[in-house]
């Protein structure tokens, strides 16, 4: 969820002409002014999500991201480490400034 969802459509309407101007496909993704991580699943060749510094307070809706490598998800509200089962093909992650008490 978005403050502005016009906001977060501009951005990933730009971000797609550009990837696929080349006939490439996205795969380094920044989104800023997120409360909730969603609409992440036709996205199945991302390979680094930035979305770091925004307001999320749970890790979600990334199933889909076979090929991430890198996330950033620093300066956020998470509170617990989880919704990272399937990232099979993650290499770094940024958890950093958030709200996380415990590691289980």
């Amino acid at each position: 969820m978005l403050k502005n969802p016009d906001k977060l459509s501009e951005q990933l309407a730009m971000r797609q002409i550009q990837a696929y101007g080349g006939g490439s496909v996205i795969t380094l993704l920044r989104i800023s002014e997120l409360l909730k991580i969603e609409n992440m699943e036709n996205l199945v060749n991302l390979e680094v999500l930035n979305i770091a510094g925004n307001q999320i307070s749970a890790i979600e809706g990334l199933e889909n991201l076979k090929n991430l490598k890198s996330l950033y998800i620093n300066n956020n509200a998470v509170q617990e480490i989880k919704g990272l089962e399937t990232l099979e093909s993650l290499e770094t992650l940024w958890l950093n400034s958030n709200h996380i008490s415990e590691i289980k």
